[in-house]
């Protein structure tokens, strides 16, 4: 309705006049929310006419505010710059204070929007008259959403009529805030709510509290829900344990947790405590209704509720023994709806919901009611679908509707006149195509929404009739780019094609080869030589036929055109795309003042000479922004690696043709760049940091712009596109596209898009939101924005994509939503991605085409080229894989790769609830106890960003790899290749079979071969060769057979070995160590460490089947590469690299043996000379990662000479570094020497580069990947918990802490993640690791019994906590005290995995 008419409210005593009247800016109203929204406007209430007011005159109003009042404002939402404010006027229509009757004092309220929550806000005041009204405003950009209004008289006993629950009556949201019925201005006996002739309207009824949990990020903050008419002060909090939320299910699990709802204060209740304590009135009847989804635990272990009890016994509060008001077990609670009945409270009262140790329920909804009410957590069948339509095509109907709210599923009815049978088609989304249909029948068609609660009923009937189709018409408008060894094609859509094919046509053959089949009107054509024409054409096709081929386009790539712009730039400027000052003038600037005056110099003669200007050094300035404006063709580049903007933006206004690069923007007065009605725009390779306002923000329909290869981090609002809500029929026209860019812990606005075309595409967003409130995001699609993503990488981002929906209560973007369709991308950790497709039209491939990478390369590509100092040269070639390279300090995010800040646990996780509960207690070899203290949970940190489980490091066979090799990169295969190269003649004896002190030493004859300048050798035992030596072993006793090779400096030795023997010795128990030797590398394999009984298993002649193993010195050109990821993580080889493999043949069959039954021992001499071995680690590289990864080893020095002893259960490349490291804030910590070891191992890593957090809690997936990493182990993929999804970074180590056995869920399916690990935990997770790698450390059950709490020990655990501390892995919190139940930090888990690899020969002593 229109909110300034009288037909919606007018003056009590004028029906001719509107209540409200606006005085400026944009108000709205929501009709089905029930909103009002100022959005940098201003209105009045009850004045009763709009002329201005001044100091001496007012046109009065029906308010009397004779006497002290109070306004109460139910605030929906805010929104906008953070900066602008709310304010609240008495008898002022104006936006200045001192016009009106009051003077100054007229203004009563004011607070920055960025101050203000959702939630009652209360305005004391005896400003005003008998005849007054009031004014709400807020500034320009900012924006409130108010669910209701209300002035009460301070000494009113009139119940609040802002029940948050109820905001008023739905036919007129305001017709409550008065207390005397239809008069807000009120005569003397309006005031008095107990009058006859003038009653009150009674408040609504409702539930005292609801909760649905519905997108909480930070459940323990204000931020999420506050106490009513306390903004500041958060609903909940924790009262200890652990407590996790789930974002994609809306659930809170509490796990050994408890929590407080409602409470005033965190103090601990006491038997003789006194009302008030908190904000419920349970003081008549009430019920308390839990939803759960699930309850689980150990038999006996309980689910509670309390009031007015925060702590963990029921006798601590003024209700004695009746404050625990239910006590449960998990185990026997069967209907997942509990409602708990009682009368237990006061007017002033708060709950507390607990579960003890050992048990676990995922609460779904909380709702607090009167008796007698109707329960507010039963669902209700969703709405019925509106915007139903059919498209007919050939043999098929796409039906689309609009999406609805809390739906499970749809189900789609279809029937003909011939057949009214209804055939029903369940989808899950708001579109269906339906196949398979017959042409010129015509069908019809509704929908029906459903969820738990029932079904909507059928919508409105649509019809569609398909139609035989024809063949697609040719292609028009065939175009080719060149690139750097690429060729980008576009061409026109063709309406009735299902896709295209690409052909490269070869002029000296006159001969199409056929490149690639796509089904959008774009492709790239990457991995060309540069200075070469190439050839190309397109077909349509669809299932009707083939068009007729388009005409060739040619193109040659070059390598000088590496520095044009992708996407929106390389389009316009008469079809030259963003060029800037090439060719023109060049300068060199080292002060703003110099800058500025070329450009005002520019603007006053409207210049479009192209010019060149370099930027040198650190540039300040007087002003907040710089003008770029009225003029064109420029390129604003900066010197190297230290041109620096600081303190001032650069505003592009009205200006075309503009490059910006290779600057970094500091500190800015307001934004770092503004882009205004200009076009043609290329920002690339600048880093942005600490500004004021936004880092970049596009604007006033500018087009062609795009924004590639920046570092934008430290800052709250990084990039808006789009001026204003109300600036739409401008901005519709903005185009912008944003590639490859780092997105770095930056807060919101990533962009956030208004009204204009926005491709976002290969962008790395790390951490976006999480780290101040939870309230933050990546990317905003609002106000009918258009936006396609595709090819990103989220990783620890909590709402990744989110769409200004009505409903939204809380939407940080408003509540008008954009279209956005996502692709492709990569979720890490990080939330669902919201999506509405329902009016999009936008399509890049309309405008350009875009070589799109592999998401999964994007992190590492972005990590290497995005941010200042690293020009456009250095971008990759399409397709390149990702380099790992950390280029330094703090700014590279947490984990992965070659990461040295990469964080076991990236910033922004949980609470630390606790003091010091358990102090060091002594006895400790690192000099304090090893439990430090500590306290509280680490709801949200994660050990190991995410970042695996996919293949980071590029292609699935690495570079250098071939077909038929042993795998790896690029270390050929062992089966010998054609050419054979002459052996001198030998006058030794083919065999040699000699005894040792430990066995015996073959010295088998081998023949050389060379392939494309690879030399390999190939040593082959014979059966009986074979069978002599196991026969010399019984006889002259020893455990080792080794295979003798020589060193001349070949790439690859493989030693070949039949099966057959080596079965027939395992199956008579014989306990040997086959062992294969070239110089100082050495392979031992104990027989039993391959499944024979699978090579029986997987060949068709396993009796002819043999081992090959095989020792390889990397490729020179794979050596190169990957030396390159070793060095720029910091570490210093001081070994060659090595690849083991074993493969096993039948002749028919090839399998390669990655993983072994046991931990074999691989030696390799270490050719530098090392300072300690200290600082030595064995690595391996995972291929699945693309990361070097720490593995077991011992280092023995004897004389001069240093060798490590590797020890692991699988194949791989292994190599020998190098690395020290520390971090701040472990300097003088009781565990620093040993943190510092550990990570300079690589098997811990930091928070940040500078920062461990070593108090901090664990969580069981945190200490899983610590141990997965600590033994060698490789990811596995599991999908065995609904809890552990494969996008989530400790997915593949989770995996395989199941499959070795190291750990089990805490019920079939669920793992509980991010609940923190106990210390016995850890002692049984430890243990088991003693077996896996086969320690024998029994277990002393003396052990124990100097440990008072010992009966505190659970069942299952008692034998592995006796184990570990028999081994000396873990010790007491206190000399008579093991606190088996007590959570453990991130330092107490290094010290006892450091203690487990030196107990069982995994790392030096």
């Amino acid at each position: 309705m229109n909110l300034f008419t009288a037909a919606y409210r007018s003056l009590p005593d004028d029906e001719t006049k509107p209540m409200y009247l606006k005085t400026g800016g944009t108000v709205t109203i929501d009709e089905a929310a029930q909103v009002l929204t100022l959005n940098g406007g201003r209105m009045t209430i009850g004045a009763l006419s709009t002329t201005t007011t001044t100091s001496e005159s007012t046109p009065g109003g029906v308010l009397d505010l004779s006497k002290p009042y109070t306004i109460q404002i139910d605030i929906y939402a805010v929104d906008g710059d953070t900066s602008k404010k709310f304010q609240v006027y008495v008898d002022n229509n104006t936006t200045g204070q001192a016009n009106s009757i009051h003077g100054s004092a007229s203004k009563i309220f004011e607070s920055l929007i960025g101050s203000l929550d959702s939630g009652l806000l209360t305005i004391d005041s005896n400003v005003g008259t008998a005849d007054s009204f009031i004014q709400i405003r807020t500034e320009t950009n900012a924006s409130i959403s108010i669910r209701s209004i209300a002035i009460l008289y301070q000494d009113d006993g009139a119940e609040d009529p802002t029940d948050p629950e109820e905001p008023g009556d739905s036919d007129d949201p305001g017709d409550t805030e008065e207390p005397g019925s239809d008069d807000p201005g009120g005569s003397d006996d309006s005031e008095d709510p107990n009058d006859p002739a003038d009653p009150v309207e009674p408040p609504k009824s409702g539930p005292v509290f609801l909760d649905d949990f519905l997108g909480v990020t930070d459940l323990f903050s204000a931020s999420y829900m506050s106490l009513p008419g306390q903004p500041s002060v958060p609903m909940y909090y924790r009262g200890g344990g652990a407590i996790t939320v789930n974002l994609a299910e809306d659930t809170v699990t509490l796990s050994g947790g408890r929590m407080t709802i409602g409470a005033l204060s965190t103090e601990s209740t006491k038997a003789g405590d006194e009302p008030p304590l908190g904000v419920f009135d349970l003081s008549k009847p009430y019920q308390i209704i839990l939803n759960l989804t699930s309850a689980s635990g150990d038999s006996g272990k309980k689910l509670q509720v309390y009031v007015d009890n925060n702590t963990t016994s029921q006798g601590n509060s003024m209700h004695g023994n009746a404050s625990r008001i239910y006590n449960q077990d998990v185990d026997s609670i069967t209907d997942y709806k509990i409602v708990i009945p009682s009368n237990v409270g006061t007017s002033a009262s708060f709950i507390q919901i607990r579960t003890e140790n050992g048990a676990s329920v995922t609460i779904d909804s909380i709702a607090i009611i009167y008796e007698g009410e109707p329960d507010p957590t039963v669902p209700v069948p969703p709405a019925i679908p509106t915007g139903l339509s059919a498209e007919a095509g050939d043999e098929e109907v796409t039906l689309t509707w609009d999406p609805g709210l809390k739906v499970t599923g749809y189900t789609v009815r279809m029937w003909t006149e011939a057949d009214p049978m209804k055939t029903e088609i369940d989808t899950v989304t708001n579109s269906v195509k339906i196949t398979g249909l017959t042409n010129d029948v015509t069908y019809y068609f509704t929908v029906e929404a459903y969820n738990a609660a029932g079904g909507s009923g059928e919508s409105n009937v649509v019809t569609a009739t398909p139609k035989e189709g024809t063949a697609p018409e040719s292609p028009k408008g065939l175009s080719a780019t060149a690139g750097d060894g690429m060729i980008a094609l576009r061409w026109e859509a063709v309406a009735n094609a299902d896709g295209y094919r690409v052909y490269q046509w070869h002029p000296e053959e006159d001969l199409y080869e056929l490149v690639a089949s796509v089904d959008r009107h774009s492709y790239t054509v990457t991995g060309l030589e540069n200075g070469i024409t190439y050839y190309y054409a397109v077909e349509a096709f669809n299932k009707r036929g083939t068009s007729p081929k388009t005409g060739r386009v040619s193109a040659t790539p070059d390598a000088a055109l590496t520095n044009r712009p992708l996407g929106f730039a390389s389009l316009g400027n008469e079809g030259k795309g963003t060029t800037g000052g090439e060719g023109g003038t060049e300068v060199t600037v080292t002060t703003a003042a110099d800058l500025d005056a070329i450009m005002r110099a520019r603007e006053k003669a409207k210049s479009t000479e192209p010019i060149i200007i370099h930027v040198e050094g650190r540039l300040t300035f007087h002003d907040s922004m710089l003008d770029v404006k009225d003029t064109s063709n420029i390129s604003i580049i900066g010197v190297g690696t230290d041109a620096i903007i600081d303190g001032f933006g650069l505003k592009i206004v009205r200006t075309n043709n503009i490059i910006v690069s290779n600057l970094t923007f500091v500190n800015a007065a307001d934004d770092s760049i503004e882009v205004a009605s200009s076009h043609n725009i290329w920002i690339h390779h600048n880093t942005f940091s600490n500004g004021y306002d936004g880092l970049l923000d596009i604007k006033e329909g500018s087009t062609n712009v795009t924004v590639a290869w920046n570092h934008f981090k430290d800052h709250r609002k990084t990039s808006l596109v789009g001026h204003s809500d109300n600036n739409g029929s401008v901005d519709i026209n903005l185009k912008v596209t944003y590639h490859h860019n780092f997105f770095d812990g930056t807060y919101s606005r990533n962009p956030r898009v208004r009204f204009g075309q926005v491709h976002v595409v290969n962008n790395y967003y790390l951490n976006n939101g999480a780290s101040i409130d939870g309230g933050g995001y990546g990317i905003g699609a609002a106000n009918q924005s258009q936006l396609v993503v595709e090819g990103n990488y989220f990783e620890n981002v909590n709402m990744p994509i989110i769409v200004g929906w009505p409903e939204w209560k809380d939407s940080p973007i408003g509540n008008y939503p954009g279209y956005v369709r996502h692709v492709n991308n990569v979720f890490d950790n990080s939330g669902e991605p919201h999506s509405n497709e329902s009016g999009l039209t936008f399509n890049p491939a309309d405008y350009y085409a875009f070589p799109v990478d592999d998401p999964h390369n994007v992190r590492q590509l972005v990590l290497k080229y995005a941010g200042a100092g690293r020009t456009s040269s250095e971008v990759p070639p399409d397709g390149e894989p990702g380099g790992g390279d950390d280029e330094g300090g703090s700014e590279d995010p947490p984990g992965g790769g070659d990461d040295e800040g990469g964080s076991e646990d990236p910033p922004g996780g949980g609470d630390d609830e606790g003091g010091s509960e358990n102090p060091p207690g002594g006895g400790d070899d690192e000099g304090g106890s090893e439990d430090p203290p500590g306290g509280g949970d680490d709801e949200g940190g994660s050990e190991d960003p995410p970042g695996g489980g996919d293949d980071e490091g590029g292609s699935e066979d690495p570079p250098g790899g071939g077909d038929d090799t042993t795998g790896g990169p690029g270390n050929g295969g062992s089966s010998p290749p054609p050419t054979s190269v002459d052996n001198p003649p030998s006058n030794e004896p083919d065999t040699l079979i000699k005894t040792e002190e430990h066995g015996v030493v073959i010295t088998p004859d081998h023949e050389t071969v060379e392939e494309n300048g690879r030399i390999s050798q190939f040593y082959t035992v014979s059966s009986e060769l074979l069978l002599e030596a196991f026969e010399a072993i019984a006889i002259d006793g020893g455990a080792q057979i080794i295979i003798e090779a020589e060193d001349n400096g070949q790439s690859e030795t493989a030693f070949v070995l039949p099966v057959d023997v080596w079965a027939k010795a395992a199956e008579e128990g014989q306990d040997v160590v086959l062992s294969v030797r070239i110089g100082e590398v050495q392979y031992d394999l104990p027989i039993h460490a391959i499944d024979l009984q699978g090579i029986a298993d997987r060949f068709v002649h396993a009796d002819q089947a043999a081992v090959t193993i095989s020792i390889a010195r990397v490729t020179d050109q794979v050596n190169e590469e990957i030396l390159s990821e070793i060095e720029s993580s910091g570490l210093t080889r001081v070994a060659e690299i090595y690849e083991f493999t074993i493969q096993v043949s039948d002749g028919l069959i090839r399998y390669e043996w990655e993983n072994l039954n046991t931990y074999v021992v691989r030696t390799i001499d270490i050719a530098a000379d090392v300072s300690s071995t200290n600082h030595l680690t064995a690595i391996w590289y995972d291929e699945s990662k693309g990361e070097w990864m720490f593995v077991p080893a011992l280092f023995v020095t004897e004389g001069d000479r240093t060798t490590a002893i590797i020890k692991r259960n699988g194949n791989s490349i292994y190599t020998i570094v190098e690395h020290q490291t520390t971090f701040r804030d472990i300097q003088g910590h009781w565990a620093q020497s040993t943190i510092e070891r550990m990570a300079s191992k690589l098997i811990v890593r930091g928070v940040t580069s500078e920062q461990f957090k070593p108090d901090q809690f664990i969580t069981r997936a945190e200490f899983a990947s610590l141990l997965v990493r600590a033994l060698g182990l490789k990811g596995q993929a599991d999908d065995s918990f609904s809890d552990v999804e494969s996008s989530h970074w400790f997915s593949d180590s989770v995996g395989a802490a199941v499959h070795y056995g190291l750990v089990h869920g805490i019920s079939d399916e669920l793992f509980a993640p991010y609940a923190t690990i106990t210390r016995e935990q850890m002692a049984v997770m430890i243990s088991r690791a003693m077996d896996l790698v086969g320690a024998d450390v029994p277990a002393n059950p003396s052990a124990l019994a100097r440990y008072q709490d010992q009966d505190q020990i659970s069942s299952w655990a008692v034998e592995h906590a006796a184990r570990a501390i028999s081994a000396g892995i873990i010790t007491g919190r206190t000399a008579d005290t093991f606190a088996p139940q007590g959570v453990a930090t991130r330092a107490e888990a290094v010290v006892m995995l450091y203690r487990f690899l030196k107990a069982v020969e995994f790392i030096n002593p």
